[in-house]
């Protein structure tokens, strides 16, 4: 007995590993599988990103400066059943000429399929063609069949995603299905992001406690506030770094004890800002290395579900608690799901469940969308012209603020960024929060050309930990909304 096991454990061990150290990924059978470029075995001195730490957190950042034919990425993989296989990758590509295009080959054994590439910000494509592909273990390599020396190309890559025709339709069908555009979204200017959360500091003398510092936030004053800014929308930020929320959530508790408030926080806040007709975004960062994954982890079937299912137990809950309160989820970040195939459909689907008129983004920095499953793109670029759409042929003056074409079709657009110099959170004891980075006519303009294409700011406001801000972000968001208002 005692060989028989220590042979199927050999086995599995052969399965999991090639040459010890290269996972092989599952392809999911009704679902389409991404496969992150930082999880191929790379030849060539391509190399992981600088910032990747899988030991610290499930982060995974893309794989850049693939120059030539002599780079490639080869992943193994293990193939439910035998089929043709319909393949895209995530990429950017930036010194190609549109006249000499670049050669992508994806290639199993003898099949082979290929894409051209030219100049791209963070993109999808789809190779032509499909990849037949026999069931079991097979390897995929992917390579650059054709560079010219007289070009200085650069490419990354982010990930390639697979699946049957079949389930890409399906994909898709269920995403659209999911989707939802509330009328207050349409009609909305601009949102503010706070960083509220248990790193916040006080201006002077010592933080409270986390319990402490929710239990005595002012709903009505801070509420009152936001209506002078001219927000539509506010995004609150709950688990940013640590693992908090600012409600008894049950669920939470389960998985975290001590990680939550006896108050109410949300359904307060909610209730308060509703009084002047402004929405309530929560945003999460619930990370699965917190309750206990390690990378080893995703090399293991199944393994990286439980995890999933776990923090999405955390998602339903705060879809049914907070069903007709809060207009939106802004989820962070989708580096630390995608790559280990998260269920984006199940996670947007319990918060939705009880109320379709809720709204959810998963942040995927200054990378294209990670999900179909969702309903805006959060659009981490920073305040400026350029996020605001000016130049952008996906999101035109005139449009209905969703995006007609590129990699961010049919998501509404939103972008954020700092409106002060530092972190998102004031987390700095006995400072004061700097003045604004911008002007208000540089702002103004800003705001306006958004509104041209009804883009949506979400500017982040320091903010204190008993729920003030900076006089002089005020005075400047004041600012903002008066040029907004109609001239008499």
């Amino acid at each position: 007995m005692k060989i028989i096991n220590g042979l199927r454990l050999c086995i599995l061990l052969l399965l999991h590993y090639n040459s010890f150290s290269q996972p092989t990924i599952f392809l999911r059978s009704n679902e389409v599988t991404n496969l992150p470029a930082a999880e191929a075995t790379l030849t060539g001195g391509l190399s992981i990103h600088r910032y990747q730490n899988l030991d610290k957190d499930p982060k995974v950042f893309a794989v850049e400066s693939w120059k030539h034919t002599g780079q490639s990425f080869t992943w193994n993989v293990n193939v439910p059943e035998k089929g043709a296989y319909k393949v895209a990758i995530l990429l950017a590509a930036k010194k190609i000429s549109s006249e000499s295009p670049l050669v992508l080959e994806l290639s199993s054994g003898k099949e082979k399929i290929n894409l051209s590439i030219a100049d791209t910000e963070w993109d999808k494509k789809f190779f032509a063609g499909s990849l037949r592909l026999n069931a079991g273990v097979q390897t995929l390599h992917l390579r650059l069949t054709r560079a010219t020396d007289k070009q200085q190309a650069e490419l990354s890559v982010y990930s390639i995603e697979i699946a049957t025709e079949k389930n890409w339709e399906k994909h898709h069908t269920a995403a659209e299905s999911i989707r939802t555009r509330p009328s207050w979204l349409d009609k909305a200017k601009y949102g503010l992001f706070f960083h509220w959360n248990a790193r916040s500091q006080p201006e002077q003398g010592d933080a409270k406690s986390y319990i402490n510092a929710v239990q005595d936030f002012d709903v009505k004053k801070f509420s009152s506030m936001v209506h002078e800014t001219g927000a539509d929308f506010i995004v609150l930020t709950t688990s940013w770094d640590l693992q908090t929320f600012p409600a008894p959530l049950k669920s939470l508790d389960a998985l975290m004890p001590g990680n939550t408030t006896p108050r109410d926080l949300i359904a307060d806040l909610a209730d308060a800002l509703a009084h002047y007709n402004i929405k309530l975004m929560v945003y999460c960062n619930f990370r699965i290395n917190r309750i206990g994954w390690k990378k080893e982890d995703r090399m293991i079937p199944g393994k990286t579900d439980s995890f999933f299912t776990r923090i999405s137990s955390i998602y339903q809950e705060i879809g049914e608690r907070y069903a007709g309160k809060i207009g939106g989820v802004w989820i962070d970040d989708g580096m630390g799901l995608y790559p280990h195939n998260a269920s984006f459909e199940k996670i947007t689907g319990l918060i939705k469940h009880r109320d379709k008129n809720i709204v959810v983004g998963y942040n995927s920095w200054i990378y294209l969308r990670f999900t179909d499953f969702q309903d805006f793109y959060g659009g981490e670029y920073g305040i400026s012209l350029h996020s605001a759409g000016v130049g952008n042929p996906h999101l035109p003056v005139g449009g209905n603020g969703y995006y007609i074409s590129g990699p961010q079709q049919g998501l509404k657009a939103t972008f954020c960024g700092l409106l002060e110099p530092g972190d998102w959170t004031h987390t700095e004891s006995n400072q004061v929060i700097p003045p604004p980075l911008l002007s208000p006519d540089s702002l103004v303009n800003i705001v306006k050309e958004a509104r041209l294409r009804r883009n949506l700011p979400v500017m982040n406001v320091r903010i204190y930990q008993d729920g003030t801000i900076s006089p002089e972000t005020l005075t400047l968001l004041k600012h903002v909304k008066e040029s907004l208002l109609p001239a008499k």
